[in-house]
């Protein structure tokens, strides 16, 4: 609830301070820009998305020391990967850097590539993104044990959806028929009340804020996603500890007799080294 009120007010303070010019310094008015990703709202997403990779990972180390490895662990070990790549993605425009390095090249300028509407990542993305989706949708609705993790998991693909189909909206030359920015700011009120609120035109500010609600939409999908995560992590494991102990056990135990799951000689293997002075140590001993 509290990174839902967060994501909230990111884009409350988009529109007040940054799009209404409330702050005279426009540097510092950036950083209040959710659509810049020199803004708040962009670490905030990178942030929560690298806690949702080490979540996963937690996930699935917790299963390679207690099971089998089998398809179980390489499935949770494919999300951690994939949300690690997301989390790097967000941070330096990944898919937008390759998306406009194809929009320059010549093969943007036929085949699929003339004919795609919108911004090209979607074109040179999308298969994976979509694979990755079904991957994921499939593959947890078999994992996760309860309704509601369930259905939180169903409202963060929701979500996705809705702000892929923004965007993909948003990427529309402004003489396609489906670029509803254009018809809306057709609108003499809308222009008025823009003009009024922001100085600025009502294209400019219906295309600025459909681009901070689509972040703000990944955002909570993101989190909605994190909470499922945790609660299918703790129905899993109950209470995760990570120790390290210097001596070597297969899991070592706490004081209360409860056995931790992580132990860097269990999760990595011994090596020779540790071997050797684990050896010294008991000639010592004798």
């Amino acid at each position: 609830m509290v990174l839902v009120c967060v994501e909230f007010l990111v884009v409350l303070l988009d529109v007040w301070l940054y799009w209404g010019n409330m702050i005279p310094s426009p540097d510092l008015a950036k950083l209040f820009d959710s659509t810049s990703e020199s803004g708040f709202g962009s670490w905030l997403a990178v942030t929560q998305t690298m806690l949702i990779a080490v979540t996963l990972w937690v996930m699935a180390a917790a299963i390679k020391s207690r099971e089998v490895l089998g398809i179980r662990w390489v499935s949770w070990t494919v999300l951690a990967l994939f949300f690690t790549y997301i989390a790097f993605d967000d941070g330096n425009q990944f898919h937008e850097r390759i998306g406009a390095a194809f929009a320059d090249s010549r093969a943007s300028e036929s085949g699929v590539g003339a004919m795609f509407p919108s911004y090209y990542w979607q074109l040179l993305f999308g298969p994976f993104f979509v694979g990755m989706g079904v991957f994921l949708g499939v593959f947890l609705w078999r994992e996760l044990r309860t309704a509601s993790q369930r259905l939180l998991v169903g409202l963060a693909f929701a979500l996705f959806t809705f702000a892929v189909a923004l965007d993909f909206v948003d990427g529309l030359s402004p003489d396609h028929r489906l670029n509803l920015a254009v018809r809306l700011a057709a609108d003499s009120g809308l222009e008025q009340l823009s003009s009024v609120l922001f100085g600025r035109t009502a294209f400019d500010t219906i295309v600025h804020l459909s681009r901070s609600v689509e972040e703000s939409i990944e955002m909570l999908a993101m989190t909605i996603l994190w909470a499922a995560f945790l609660m299918h992590l703790v129905d899993s494991f109950g209470e995760v500890s990570i120790r390290f102990n210097k001596g070597y056990s297969k899991i070592p135990e706490d004081g209360e007799g409860r056995r931790s799951f992580f132990h860097p000689n269990k999760f990595f293997g011994r090596s020779r080294k540790t071997e050797t002075v684990s050896a010294a140590r008991n000639v010592s001993t004798i």
